[in-house]
Formats: structure tokens, sequence, C-alpha cells
């Protein structure tokens, strides 16, 4: 009986001698286990955002020159490692998106127009005169002078985007658009400008605009170039009034 107690009192010594062994252990390989986890699915993010800077597997050491550190310290290191890379990926790639484009140089030679009655759209029969008006006074926009050119001040900020009544804005046929505007700072794109004739059908007669969005500084940065489809639309010479020429660009806020 004493033997057999005996036995059992040096199992109960080893077993609490192993137990926190056994704890540890099993503690590490849980620890690896989720470190394992984590290093997949950062590889795979950087694998999927930035390919270009994975070079190993996630599990080669080459990454690690260290080769006196255990498996979990490796993993460790690996984890670090990968995280750093995708942190830095990301930082590249604000960087590159918040950057402006270059100002491109029509926007630096655009005309400001800036008068307030571009922006009348109830047929006020205001007629400004001015050295490109027409026989009547009213104002006229398309002479060669008036190549780029943006609203600001009294005029507004952007091209009107609703059908004006005869006799607005200066004129007699009122310019606008309600087509979509470049998104992306920079690039010209072309949209269709409708001129208010008196014939009841505000997008009977419309003709190309090109448009370039300068800026994301505010939004409505953009610069316009009336580009006629005819070619041989009358744009009127340098300060030669033309009874032909009734037409203005409307502006608004």
């Amino acid at each position: 009986m004493n033997l057999v107690l005996s036995i059992a009192i040096l199992l109960a010594s080893y077993w609490q001698q192993c137990l926190p062994a056994l704890q540890s252990d099993s503690a590490l390989q849980r620890d690896m286990f989720i470190y394992k986890s984590k290093i997949l699915i950062v590889y795979d993010r950087l694998l999927a955002e930035c390919p270009e800077v994975v070079e190993v597997h996630p599990f080669e050491r080459r990454d690690v020159d260290d080769y006196t550190l255990t498996h979990h310290e490796v993993q460790l290191a690996q984890y670090q490692t990968l995280v750093g890379k995708l942190i830095e990926c990301r930082k590249n790639k604000i960087r590159v998106t918040t950057e402006p484009a270059p100002r491109r140089v029509e926007c630096e030679m655009a005309t400001n127009l800036t008068e307030a009655w571009r922006r009348d759209t109830n047929g006020s029969d205001i007629r400004p005169g001015g050295p490109h008006s027409n026989p009547w006074g009213y104002a006229c926009d398309l002479h060669v002078d008036l190549q780029w050119f943006r609203f600001t001040g009294a005029a507004g900020n952007r091209m009107l985007d609703t059908c004006p009544a005869l006799k607005s804005c200066g004129g007699i046929d009122g310019y606008w658009t309600d087509e979509p505007m470049p998104r992306k700072a920079g690039v010209l794109e072309t949209v269709w400008v409708y001129g208010s004739h008196g014939d009841g059908d505000c997008k009977n007669h419309k003709e190309v605009l090109e448009v370039i969005r300068c800026s994301w500084r505010t939004d409505y940065d953009f610069v316009y170039r009336f580009s006629p489809s005819n070619a041989n639309y009358n744009i009127t010479p340098s300060g030669n009034p033309s009874e032909s020429c009734p037409d203005v660009f409307c502006g608004m806020l």
C-alpha cells in the first residue's frame, strides 16, 4: 500500500512539474496558428493591392535574416514585415491619388466672363453693348477673340444648366448645357451646348463645347471653348460687329 501511495505521489509531482510546460507549449501552438492566419490575410491583401512588392511566399524565410530565431519568432517577424509593406504601399497610393494634376495651359489663358447680365434667364432683353455687340446692342460671344473662357464673379461660376428664355443673358439666343461635366481634372472632354432659339425647342439647335476641369479646388473649376461641329459656322472676326451674331453664353451660380 505504501508502494502504491509513493508511486501516486511521484506521478502527481511529475504532473505538476510538466503541466506548466505543456500549457506553455499549447499557448505557443495557438499563437503560431493565429500568426499563420494573420500572415495569410495580410499576404492576400498585399497581393491584391500591391503585387509588385510581393517577392516570396509568405512562409519562406528569405524576408528574415536571423536564422537563430525560433519558428514562432520567424512568423512574428514575417507578419511585421508584410504589415509594413502594406502600410507603405497604401501611403504611396494615397500620395499618387491626391497629388493635383498638372494645370493645363488652357486654364491659365482662359478669359474670365464676369458680367452680371449673363445670369439673366428671364428674357429681360438686356442690351449691354460693347466692342463685340451687334447693331442692336446685344452681346456676341461668337468671335475669334474669345477662345477658352470661364464664368466667375457676377457672371456665376459655371455655364447655365437650364434653358433660358429668349432674349436672356444679354443676347437673343442664350447658350446653355445640361450635359455631365468632366470629373477628372486636366482632361479635355466634349459636350453638347444648346442655343435657346425662339422656336420653343430648347435643344433644337446644338453645337459642340469643349470643357476642361482645371482642378478640384472648387466644384465648378471649369473652362470652356465653343467648337461648332459645322466648319462653316459664322464666327465673327475680332472687333467686327455682325447682325448674324445674337449668341451669348449664359452663367449661373
